[in-house]
């Protein structure tokens, strides 16, 4: 729904703020079936891009909640409430995630589902 990317025809991604955002793939989920979840469900912010600033955003009834993929990206004070894959997934370096609520998971399918999961790309180590 919310979405940067740094490569491909999109270009280059850097020194984005998603801030005070309500990002849903529906306002109410009551009675949804597992088949409900995976044909309706979309991801929240996704930003594969450096430098990018992701604030007290309320991310509720999706996919993957919050996904930073690149250098230098801050992710603070967000809630991602009901989602069906992993609540947060911080890839790169210098990433700092803080003060989040990730709850309601809903296991929909065989993905491994996690509140937040987080590795290397390319064989780079964290660096904070």
């Amino acid at each position: 729904m919310v979405f940067f990317e740094s490569h491909g025809w999109h270009g280059p991604v850097r020194e984005v703020e998603v801030r005070d955002c309500v990002v849903y793939s529906a306002t109410d989920i009551t009675g949804w079936t597992d088949q409900d979840w995976l044909a309706r469900h979309s991801d929240g912010i996704h930003i594969s891009g450096d430098q990018a600033l992701v604030v007290n955003n309320t991310v509720t009834n999706v996919h993957f909640g919050i996904i930073a993929a690149g250098d230098s990206i801050q992710a603070i004070g967000n809630s991602v409430v009901n989602f069906s894959a992993d609540g947060m997934r911080p890839l790169g370096s210098d990433i700092l995630f803080e003060g989040n609520t990730i709850k309601n998971c809903y296991d929909v399918d065989d993905n491994h589902d996690d509140g937040i999961q987080s590795f290397t790309t390319l064989g780079f180590p964290f660096h904070r």
